[in-house]
């Protein structure tokens, strides 16, 4: 299959989008997967004109929907107070980060390894905006154990101070990068 990542727009078709999972039996489960859903189909537009968001898309370029979503993440900027992440600046400057709001990919899309190829442009895209901007690390707030399972395999971190959120480090992210990158963009 072939995929392309672009910026969320109004022509794209999002309105069958689900990224429930097997795994999900649960109702707190179902019910944020239904959140990730109606966020992308009623407020990532939204979002992004108010300039609070921005959300990508994975397209599928082949068969009968080239327009139809199947896969998605969002990001904003942010920071953590200096107290968050010890030792990185001085305690009167906030540490600016990149947040990575939602990833998601549709369930008929699921197990091909889309949202690990999403998940390593976004890395891409994060180390670009670092290098022009200075940011100091990406974070996140995992859904479940099992989403943070996932993100676990990449490298992320509970923040000292608050395990519901995660983190990954610049230098860390650019490292599990350069070591993935070359199988993942190698293999379809």
């Amino acid at each position: 299959m072939v995929v392309r990542v672009v910026p969320l727009e109004k022509s794209h078709d999002s309105k069958e989008f689900d990224c429930t999972e097997e795994w999900m039996v649960l109702e707190e489960d179902r019910a944020n997967a239904a959140d990730m859903n109606t966020f992308l189909q009623r407020r990532a537009l939204d979002q992004a004109k108010r300039g609070v968001s921005k959300t990508f898309v994975v397209l599928e370029t082949e068969g009968m929907g080239p327009n139809r979503v199947i896969a998605y993440f969002s990001t904003s900027v942010g920071h953590l107070q200096p107290d968050d992440l010890p030792k990185v600046v001085s305690p009167n400057m906030t540490i600016p980060v990149i947040h990575l709001l939602r990833l998601a990919v549709d369930k008929k899309h699921q197990g091909r390894r889309i949202g690990k190829r999403l998940l390593a442009y976004f890395f891409s895209r994060a180390v670009i905006v670092a290098h022009e901007m200075g940011i100091h690390a990406v974070v996140l707030e995992p859904l479940n154990e099992h989403v943070k399972a996932f993100y676990e395999k990449f490298g992320f971190l509970a923040l000292p101070g608050d395990p519901e959120r995660m983190y990954l480090s610049m230098r860390d992210l650019k490292a599990w990068l350069d070591a993935h990158e070359p199988e993942l963009l190698s293999k379809r």
